[in-house]
């Protein structure tokens, strides 16, 4: 009995060495493509009554939703978000603020931004 537990140890263990992260020889790079492949959704961008951009601490998820308002997606772009636990060391107003500043600095116009700069979580918004 015991050589058989030994022997079905050695097989859980050379499987788990095949899979250990500690044996991946793979670069960062393709490491990051199989996660943005199991996470991209290849939705095609149709024309919509708004654009909705979600906070972040990244300036470029303004920058994006204010291209694709430029480039007639729809009439109306809203920022979303206050301080975050990723930006209220960084930050000192709202997200959604800095993003829309973003907008306008890019040409988007004053009158088709929409701000909410209350929530801090997306759930939040969707609840109230």
């Amino acid at each position: 009995m015991i050589d058989k537990l030994k022997a079905c140890n050695k097989d859980n263990k050379e499987q788990f060495d095949k899979i250990s992260p500690m044996n991946d020889i793979r670069t960062i790079e393709e490491l990051a493509q199989i996660l943005w492949d199991y996470n991209n959704l290849n939705h095609q961008i149709v024309k919509s009554d708004c654009i909705l951009v979600l906070g972040s601490h990244d300036i470029r998820v303004a920058h994006r939703g204010a291209e694709l308002f430029l480039q007639g997606y729809a009439p109306l772009i809203v920022f979303s978000g206050n301080l975050g636990r990723l930006t209220e060391e960084i930050w000192t107003r709202p997200e959604a603020e800095i993003f829309a500043d973003e907008a306008l600095r890019i040409g988007v116009p004053r009158d088709k931004i929409l701000i909410e700069n209350r929530s801090t979580n997306t759930g939040i918004i969707f609840a109230s």
